[in-house]
């Protein structure tokens, strides 16, 4: 399954994250749960957090780490 990312408003480290996956032209969706119309099924305590089949992956500055090493030094 597709990796995606959630971020929220106001939150720096989300838009390192960001940038890293534009940069890097990463097919990571990226979704910002404060602009949803409809609220998650669960919570997204930390930000950003990166998600992989409903399961918590890496969050903060780590998602990059992890996106590193398995979509781009794969």
């Amino acid at each position: 399954m597709k990796y995606v990312v959630y971020i929220g408003e106001g939150c720096h480290d989300c838009h390192i994250v960001q940038g890293f996956i534009k940069e890097n032209a990463l097919d990571v969706d990226i979704v910002d749960v404060d602009k949803l119309e409809q609220p998650l099924a669960f919570d997204v305590f930390v930000r950003p957090a990166l998600m992989r089949d409903d399961t918590l992956v890496a969050y903060g500055l780590d998602v990059i780490d992890h996106l590193n090493r398995v979509m781009i030094k794969s």
